[in-house]
């Protein structure tokens, strides 16, 4: 009995790690977006989006949001695009 106990405890404390909420995927983003690195950012919006469907549909429409700021800032910082995103 205790060793199924002591499984059952460790295989909930894993899970419950393992899996990052959106909550903690939208913080690193903004972390980054801080730093300038949109493009990684990007891709913890897109994480953040994906685990909210899963999580938390109720938040979908602002995480969409914050990924398309992100987008366009990483569209505006980079020197390649400026010239056409400011016509």
């Amino acid at each position: 009995m205790k060793l199924f106990l002591s499984i059952l405890f460790v295989t909930f404390t894993y899970l419950g790690f393992a899996q990052q909420s959106w909550q903690d995927f939208t913080q690193q983003a903004d972390s980054l977006e801080n730093k300038f690195k949109f493009d990684k950012a990007l891709k913890l919006r897109e994480q953040a989006i994906e685990a909210a469907s899963l999580e938390d549909k109720d938040t979908l429409d602002f995480l969409s949001l914050l990924n398309e700021i992100t987008n366009l800032e990483l569209i505006i910082r980079n020197t390649d695009n400026k010239a056409e995103t400011y016509k």
